[in-house]
């Protein structure tokens, strides 16, 4: 009734939390950057593969007994579709901000030869474990399975296409990549309908048939191999 704040908590590596509540009415909210709470995509369900009792903001009851609030909350991710240059430079900005990353540890090793000694060391170790740190919390978790983009016709691996998924029912993007040098590319999804796109200058772009993946109740990848037909080159008037 008030709107004030009982109890806040940030949930742990796979997203849980709980809350111990006393008798009262209750209200839950969910924020992280890039994220959007209450999900649109989900806001006509109740159930959403292995996730039960959807939250979308809504008022919930405690008895006098008090109760433990344990709801599964959908968020929507806040991508916006943007062209492919866009998506382009800002993976080229995402390799950069990596490989300045990675110079702090080269540069300790090379303090380390230059004039070595204890603090030199005691640096570089330090640089290594915060670099593991920064990386373990900052990289996403990839899978062995790689789907393949490859040029129709020729059986060539496509470097630097922008691949795409959707949740299918709202046309909702959720998120966007740039298929590496030998054209690989994955999508880590839980449990939905979805589809995906591909598109690079000088190709037509492919889009997938929905892929249902609605029975799933552990996260998975998408990984499927998937083409891309050159355009026939543009005719100029002489």
């Amino acid at each position: 009734a008030s709107g004030r704040v009982v109890k806040s908590t940030v949930t742990d590596a796979e997203g849980r939390f709980s809350f111990l509540a006393a008798a009262g009415a209750y209200r839950i909210e969910a924020v992280k950057h890039g994220m959007t709470f209450p999900s649109a995509v989900t806001a006509d369900l109740r159930e959403a593969g292995a996730f039960t009792e959807l939250y979308h903001g809504e008022v919930i009851q405690v008895g006098a007994a008090g109760a433990v609030l344990t709801p599964s909350i959908p968020m929507d991710p806040a991508h916006v579709d943007a062209p492919d240059a866009v998506v382009a430079r800002r993976q080229r900005s995402k390799n950069a901000r990596r490989f300045v990353a990675g110079l702090g540890p080269t540069l300790g090793v090379i303090a380390f030869v230059v004039k070595p000694g204890a603090f030199t060391a005691l640096l570089f170790v330090a640089q290594l474990v915060t670099y593991a740190l920064f990386r373990r919390l900052a990289a996403p978790r990839t899978s062995k399975n790689w789907g393949i983009v490859y040029e129709e016709g020729s059986k060539r691996p496509v470097p630097f296409a922008i691949a795409r998924v959707f949740e299918a029912k709202y046309n909702k993007l959720l998120e966007s990549q740039v298929t590496d040098d030998r054209g690989r590319y994955q999508f880590r999804v839980g449990g939905n309908v979805y589809y995906l796109t591909v598109s690079k200058d000088g190709f037509h772009k492919t889009q997938t048939d929905p892929v249902d993946l609605s029975a799933v109740t552990e996260p998975t990848v998408i990984a499927s191999d998937l083409p891309l037909r050159p355009a026939a080159p543009s005719s100029k008037p002489a």
